[in-house]
């Protein structure tokens, strides 16, 4: 159990890192996401890995259900994030909506 939540904290930092591309790139800091050429399908991957191995290990209820529903709207919402950013600019602590 300990290993999928650290699986989780591990996709939430993949997709923070995602949604602040550009401006860490901008502003000279080092990421994994930012050495990435196409970050959107890397994350792609890593999300769906994540997800595969989220649903297969946690037992269904209301909390993997929550987490899970968590991860997704905030996934969606970093790719937004990080479309805006390269149409429009901004800082990491941008909000777009």
């Amino acid at each position: 159990m300990l290993a999928l939540l650290l699986a989780a904290g591990a996709l939430f930092m993949f997709i923070d890192d995602h949604g602040d591309y550009h401006a860490d790139r901008r502003e000279g800091r080092l990421t994994y996401m930012n050495q990435m050429h196409r970050p959107e399908r890397v994350l792609h991957r890593i999300v769906h890995a994540h997800f595969t191995r989220l649903v297969g290990g946690l037992p269904p209820n209301e909390g993997r259900d929550i987490l899970l529903g968590f991860l997704l709207r905030y996934y969606l919402t970093r790719i937004d994030k990080h479309r805006e950013q390269r149409r429009r600019g901004g800082t990491a602590w941008d909000v777009f909506e």
